[in-house]
């Protein structure tokens, strides 16, 4: 207002003189003296008084108006990029479930993470699988806590024509290093020596504490990881049951679809904890969650989903975008 205001007051003024009848302008007969006549310092110098301060002047006016559009507009986007999608053991329309090759498919899909689970050998060697017993995917009833890492690695699995090894939880941070983000769930058979120590080695090694979050059907484990390891986002899993939020030291809930209710959302907004819902496969259910509020999905379907909600996300933001606009004007 201050930069603007006497322009436009000046542009109406010469617009006025330009355009109205000047035979009727009264102006009183003054009689000015020579003193009166010379030239002010204003108006022999105002060629440099408008370069070094109207200009600047204006400069900063639009500067600052650039920013602060700029930075309107990374507010509003920013609402929308929070909405996770989590490729449900890696993709699997791109290789065996939990394998390289679907954690690689995740990263091609665009996945902002992709959800693993984390077994212990016999070796106490952490592998990335998620049956204990490995007669579904490895085609052999034996147990992943009565063989050796090496042992395992003899083995082939298979799943919807890909074939594939079992990799290592050091492995899968490798190649996810700087590429996509982990949702780690820490499974327990019960024959565990030492799981959390070495799991957090791991990360240590990897430099990953910044890349992943960890989640667990177990809360004593969390509990362990959350005193040994405090800046680790660490999670729930509810399966069964309406958890007592406000009662529990966690960062989010990993929530299962048929319990997810407006009810369990507002909770965790008061209490300011994530909620993310799994397993959402059809287009319909992510969406709604995602109007639901829910901070992400799990879900298989993770090309389909990361093209709806960039399409949602596009139309929220230029919808939001035109209503904060307006709201100025």
């Amino acid at each position: 207002m201050t930069i603007t205001t006497p322009i436009v007051i000046n542009t109406l003024t010469i617009l006025y003189l330009d355009y109205c009848d000047k035979k009727n302008i009264c102006i009183d007969n003054i009689e000015f003296t020579s003193a009166d006549k010379k030239q002010s310092f204003t108006v022999k110098h105002k060629k440099v008084i408008l370069s070094l301060v109207i200009v600047p002047a204006l400069l900063f006016f639009v500067i600052t108006s650039l920013l602060v559009d700029s930075s309107i507009v990374r507010a509003v986007n920013d609402t929308h990029n929070n909405f996770k999608i989590m490729a449900h053991r890696g993709y699997r329309n791109a290789g065996v479930e939990n394998s390289l090759e679907a954690i690689e498919g995740a990263i091609n899909a665009n996945a902002d993470f992709a959800e693993i689970d984390v077994l212990q050998t016999k070796d106490n060697k952490l592998i990335v699988i998620h049956d204990t017993n490995l007669k579904r995917l490895a085609k052999k009833n034996v147990n992943v806590y009565d063989l050796t890492l090496d042992e395992i690695k003899t083995l082939q699995t298979s799943q919807n024509g890909f074939v594939s090894k079992i990799p290592t939880l050091d492995e899968v941070l490798k190649l996810s290093k700087g590429r996509i983000k982990l949702n780690i769930e820490l499974k327990l058979h019960g024959y565990e020596n030492n799981f959390v120590d070495d799991f957090l080695n791991i990360l240590n090694e990897n430099d990953f504490y910044n890349e992943c979050i960890v989640q667990s059907t177990n809360y004593n484990i969390l509990k362990e990881v959350n005193k040994k390891a405090p800046k680790l986002t660490v999670g729930y899993i509810v399966v069964a049951g309406i958890p007592n939020v406000e009662f529990m030291d966690i960062d989010f809930l990993s929530v299962e679809e048929s319990i997810i209710s407006n009810k369990l959302i507002m909770a965790c907004r008061l209490f300011n904890k994530d909620i993310y819902v799994w397993t959402a496969n059809t287009l319909t259910s992510i969406e709604e969650y995602y109007y639901m509020g829910v901070d992400g999905v799990i879900t298989d379907e993770v090309k389909a989903a990361r093209e709806l909600i960039d399409s949602i996300s596009k139309d929220n933001f230029q919808f939001q975008l035109n209503d904060l606009i307006q709201s100025f004007i």
